[in-house]
This record gives structure tokens, sequence and C-alpha cells, in this order.
């Protein structure tokens, strides 16, 4: 048994079904002794970009987090440790986002669900 965080992009797709999801990840999603886990941070950049009409979603932001509580899936607030680390990371990525998802992954010990190949530039494990 394992824990992993889902990157943005996965919990959607996870939640909609989508073909894009790889064969691995489903398997690893689908396997009630996997914990899963979700970065508030995911829901803060689902609520901006829908804001700012860069995401259509069939569902809402408190339907996203009711999926999370009917799937397991642990959301785990920002905390000082991730925040601290923030600042030491290279600027691979630019992405506010992903560089706070790519801090709670390293931070707290989680595999990192996610076909962002940028973030593999990180000392994070990456699965897809």
């Amino acid at each position: 048994m394992a824990d992993y965080l889902l990157d943005t992009h996965t919990l959607i797709w996870m939640q909609e079904g989508n073909s894009e999801l790889s064969k691995k990840i489903i398997d690893i999603v689908t396997d009630s002794e996997q914990k899963l886990f979700l970065s508030v941070v995911s829901l803060w950049e689902i609520s901006i970009k829908l804001s700012k009409e860069r995401l259509k979603l069939n569902y809402t932001l408190d339907e996203i987090v009711d999926y999370c509580i009917e799937n397991q899936i642990q959301i785990i607030p920002i905390k000082l440790h991730h925040l601290n680390l923030i600042k030491l990371l290279p600027f691979y990525h630019k992405d506010p986002f992903d560089r706070m998802i790519i801090a709670v992954a390293y931070t707290d010990n989680l595999f990192l669900l996610s076909k962002d190949s940028k973030l593999s530039l990180y000392n994070v494990q990456t699965i897809w």
C-alpha cells in the first residue's frame, strides 16, 4: 500500500471518467487499499480557472469536494512546511499551483499522480 497525491487534472479526469487516464492510474485509484490525497491548492486552482472561464465543468466545486469524500480522497491543507519548501524549489515549473503540489508531494512523501512531465524534473516520484 502506498500514498498518492492527485494532480488537479487527474482528479478532474477521474470525476469525468476521462479516457486520458492511464491504465496504471486507473488501477491505483480504483484499488481501495491505496490512500489518495488532494491538496486544497487543487481546489483553489479549479476555482480560479472556473472564475476566469479557463475551465468548463458540468459540476460545482462543492460537488468536487463531495466526490472526494465519497471516494475517500483526503484533502490536505496548506501547511508551513509546504511553504518553506516552495522558496527552495528551482523554477523548472513556474505555475504556482503546480509548485505547491510538488511541495506537498515532497514534504508529505507522496507519489504524485500526474501526466505533467515537468513535475518529474523535481525530486518527487511521479506516476502516469
